[in-house]
Parts: C-alpha cells; structure tokens; sequence
C-alpha cells in the first residue's frame, strides 16, 4: 500500500501524518525511499539532541530554545537524530507550535 501511495503521490508534495505514525514501519520507509513528510508527533517519542536520548516533550520544554512569536502563535525547531532499525541514524527537524495554551509537535 505504502509503495502504491509512494508512487501516486511522489510529485504532489509532502505526506502528512497524525500522531502515531512516528514509530517503526511508516516511518522506516518515509526515511528509507528518501520520502518528504510532517508527523504530528506523540511526546513520548525519543530522539537523540546532541548526544542525549530525550521524549519530544522533554525536548520542547528544555530543549527548544528559539522562539519565534507571533500574535497569539509562537514556535520554535531543533535538528535531531532518530535511529529507526535498520536504518543508520537519520536528521529529523523537531518543530514545536503553540497556540494560545494548545501546541503541536511535528516531525519534518
């Protein structure tokens, strides 16, 4: 399925993902068929940021230090690792959105 979608699609854009598509397979062939792609992350997902093992939340919280604002939206990235087995470490972009109190974490 993911190879017919791959193929339908490659020239349309980036594929987007909610959370949970931030884990093993999905994310495993994304990285692998060199595929673009945003995932909604889950906060407990681990990343490595600069040599230390950190969730997606702890890195928000503590981590991601450039804040952009605008009106009531603020965010702010940091680049990071994912080790998705087989695969050799790969960079991840961690973007961090907030709403007034609501964010939302994306993987790109």
């Amino acid at each position: 399925m993911l190879d017919m979608l791959r193929d339908k699609y490659i020239s349309k854009g980036l594929f987007l993902f909610d959370r949970g598509y931030d884990r093993g397979i999905i994310l495993r062939y994304l990285l692998r068929h060199g595929l673009n792609f945003i995932v909604r992350s889950v906060g407990v997902r681990h990343v490595d940021y600069k040599g230390k093992g950190v969730s997606v939340s702890e890195l928000c919280e503590n981590y991601i230090n450039r804040r952009y604002k605008n009106g009531g939206i603020s965010y702010g990235y940091a680049q990071c690792f994912i080790k998705v087995w087989p695969l050799p470490l790969s960079v991840l972009n961690v973007v961090e959105i907030r709403i007034c109190y609501i964010f939302f974490v994306m993987v790109i």
